[in-house]
């Protein structure tokens, strides 16, 4: 959480240092970039609940804005945690190692509600497929094996834009993501992500 109130420190900084900044391009392609705190919900796993440390999440994308608001994009993301502690009804056992790393590779589509102003919110969404691969450790002396899937993902979005210049905007957003883990028994993974980014119109 302490992470996650760094990056809206940074991004309030930013949108205060951007009084004269100008409004954004009505169209053309674009690419994109953002850094920001992952929170990997509890999850179920083999009769155990799964709970898991603050993280980070990276992530890239090239796409294309239209004149009517529409924007669609390529992404590919990367977040890391790690496995704190496996919980089964009143026993909690700290876990030490077990690494786990999320890839992602999504098509997205936002929609820009234009303002007249340097401030253009938006929401959208994207699917796609997620790589998990879960780092082996141990709990309680106890090593246990990592493991590797692929699974259907999707993604929710909210954020606002903020033009620096003709060509450069700052964009503060929240995701919330969803990776299908049902054909293995297990819960899906879910996290909520609070992110910084920095987009470049060509």
């Amino acid at each position: 959480m302490n992470k996650f109130l760094g990056v809206l420190s940074v991004a309030a900084i930013v949108l205060t240092a951007t009084a004269g900044a100008t409004k954004a391009a009505e169209y053309g392609p674009y690419v994109s970039g953002s850094l920001g705190y992952l929170g990997l919900n509890d999850r179920s796993a083999g009769g155990s609940t799964a709970k898991f440390d603050d993280g980070y999440a990276i992530n890239g994308a090239v796409g294309y804005k239209y004149g009517f608001g529409l924007r669609v994009e390529g992404e590919f993301g990367y977040g890391r945690s790690r496995l704190n502690a496996l919980s089964t009804g009143a026993t909690n056992a700290p876990v030490s190692g077990a690494d786990a790393d999320i890839f992602t590779f999504t098509g997205n589509a936002f929609y820009d509600f234009k303002t007249n102003s340097r401030y253009t919110p938006y929401l959208g969404g994207g699917l796609g497929l997620a790589h998990q691969s879960n780092g082996s450790g141990s709990t309680g002396g106890v090593p246990f094996a990592g493991s590797d899937r692929d699974d259907f993902m999707f993604l929710l979005e909210a954020g606002v834009s903020v033009q620096l210049t003709d060509n450069i905007a700052v964009v503060p957003s929240y995701r919330y993501m969803q990776i299908n883990n049902g054909s293995s028994g297990n819960a899906d993974t879910t996290a909520n992500i609070f992110k910084v980014g920095m987009r470049y119109n060509f």
